[in-house]
């Protein structure tokens, strides 16, 4: 999986990119639903904070994927079932939207959304592990910077190296320290 080519103009989205973002304008659409109905019908209070608590998770969601989409321009296998994994949740998030407007519910929300990050990390974690094409830039960037910088490569690591190598990270950080 490599990173997109930054000098490339425009992206066109996939067709199944274009139905990601179809299922989250089913999920804020059922959002607005319950939000007009509940202030049409005088309880305005309760509705907007279930209103933004339910669009920040929808909105979040979303960007996190968009962002995701437009640095790895990949479109293998694995990537496709991990999108399909994001569509999934986004859908039991739609579904839990009505829960969570009339009994201030947000398990099935949560759920969703929990769904939802699942295949997005296991997206970014595969990216961190395959991605090279920006190092050699970083690097030239951050020595030019400072000449006392380097570049460490954590092979068994991906996203998350302090998680998935603790120990070469924080000899890493003594050394840097000094300690």
């Amino acid at each position: 999986m490599t990173s997109r080519d930054t000098d490339e103009e425009h992206r066109a989205s996939t067709p199944l990119e274009l139905l990601f973002d179809l299922c989250f304008v089913v999920a804020v659409s059922r959002a607005a639903a319950l939000l007009h109905h509940a202030i049409a019908a005088g309880d305005a209070g309760s509705a907007v904070v279930s209103y933004v608590l339910v669009f920040f998770a929808i909105w979040w969601a979303w960007m996190n994927f968009t962002w995701f989409s437009s640095a790895y321009d990949n479109d293998d296998v694995v990537y496709r079932l991990l999108t399909l994994v994001q569509i999934t949740g986004v859908l039991i998030l739609a579904a839990g939207v009505p829960r969570a407007f009339e009994h201030r519910d947000f398990d099935i929300v949560f759920v969703g959304y929990l769904v939802i990050r699942a295949g997005l990390v296991s997206l970014w974690l595969r990216a961190g592990r395959y991605d090279r094409a920006l190092y050699p830039r970083l690097q030239r960037q951050f020595t030019e910077s400072d000449p006392r910088i380097r570049l460490e490569f954590l092979e068994r690591s991906g996203s998350f190296s302090h998680v998935e190598e603790p120990e070469a990270v924080f000899a890493l950080v003594r050394e840097f320290t000094g300690q």
